[in-house]
């Protein structure tokens, strides 16, 4: 199964979708580095909140910087099943 990552924003009034953006160029290796993921999910399929400190090390890697804003917004780390594989 292959799968895709993506970090979506969630506005803090509504808690609707703002935005979501693909990060599939960061390796799991990296994102473990970030994350520290629990034992019982080593592919990191679990749903991920980003705080600070991960926007930052996210940001460090990213090409295209995310924008975050945690006083409007939470963000988090989502792992999605690409369809057909």
């Amino acid at each position: 199964m292959e799968v895709t990552r993506d970090i979506i924003c969630f506005s803090l009034d509504t808690e609707e979708e703002v935005f979501f953006r693909n990060i599939d160029p960061i390796s799991l290796a990296n994102l473990k580095e970030i994350f520290h993921p629990d034992a019982d999910d080593p592919l990191m399929y679990y749903v991920y909140g980003i705080n600070a400190r991960e926007a930052e090390q996210l940001n460090k890697i990213l090409k295209d910087k995310i924008e975050f804003d945690f006083e409007k917004c939470s963000y988090e780390l989502h792992c999605h099943s690409v369809p057909g594989t």
